[in-house]
């Protein structure tokens, strides 16, 4: 459910968790809590729901993940953990990478099989390929593009994409689709694929105002709040956060 407007000041919401924000980190704590039996609201001080992710490519850095593997790529927990380290330099903080290494691809696990999250690998190699440690393609993850009509009545509040990343008011190209649009006048497959994509979107601004096959970081954030939404999780729009409520050591609330 979406409450798109500030509650009254005097009334007072419990709930075991808040997130503040929308997007694929916030998304992903409301959905981790209310699958392990949480309360959970968030409160998104937009009047739409996917903060920044809604504009971002979504491609998650996983070494490890299950992705990779099923592929054959071959990699190791020494050889990322060397990466980031010679990355980082100074501010590499053994704790922290040793539990994104530990916890990351079991995320990816949970999020594909408890959510409606879908993941694939991306062509990006490590971005600093003269590191120890870097590998030339499989720890880049992209999510999988998505059908924005499962959303419902919420999908007129999704944040709609950046305008760079968009064709003919508001069609969305994932990067699996690029060459398709680039072959179009060579290729009578890749023609056909694009004319059917035109014209579903315009058909999509005919009867929903707008497109409906989220790509990139809108896609991800289409399928974590699908699984939201159905999990029962409150989005207040138009609700931003102004002060946390801290007793003794540790945040209790806030006002909003």
């Amino acid at each position: 459910m979406i409450a798109d407007r500030t509650p009254s000041t005097d009334s007072t919401l419990e709930t075991d968790v808040l997130v503040i924000g929308s997007g694929a980190a916030g998304l992903t704590a409301a959905l981790t809590a209310r699958l392990n039996g949480l309360s959970v609201t968030i409160a998104e001080k937009e009047p739409v729901f996917g903060g920044t992710t809604a504009w971002s490519g979504g491609v998650a850095w996983i070494p490890l993940n299950r992705h990779a593997r099923a592929a054959g790529i071959a990699d190791t927990r020494e050889l990322a953990r060397a990466y980031i380290q010679a990355g980082a330099g100074d501010h590499f903080d053994a704790a922290r990478v040793d539990a994104f290494l530990d916890h990351g691809p079991a995320a990816v696990d949970f999020l594909e099989s408890r959510t409606e999250a879908r993941f694939e690998l991306a062509a990006e190699p490590d971005y600093q390929q003269g590191l120890p440690g870097a590998l030339p393609h499989g720890r880049a993850l992209r999510p999988v593009e998505y059908d924005a009509r499962r959303l419902g009545a919420h999908a007129g509040a999704l944040r709609p994409p950046a305008r760079e990343r968009v064709l003919f008011g508001g069609l969305q190209i994932g990067a699996e689709h690029l060459a398709h649009f680039l072959n179009a006048t060579r290729s009578p497959r890749s023609a056909w694929f694009v004319a059917r994509r035109i014209l579903g979107h315009l058909r999509d601004l005919a009867t929903h105002g707008r497109g409906m096959r989220p790509a990139t970081g809108n896609a991800l954030v289409a399928r974590l709040a699908t699984s939201a939404f159905e999990a029962g999780i409150p989005i207040l729009l138009s609700t931003p956060a102004h002060e946390l409520i801290v007793e003794g050591a540790g945040v209790v609330g806030a006002l909003l």
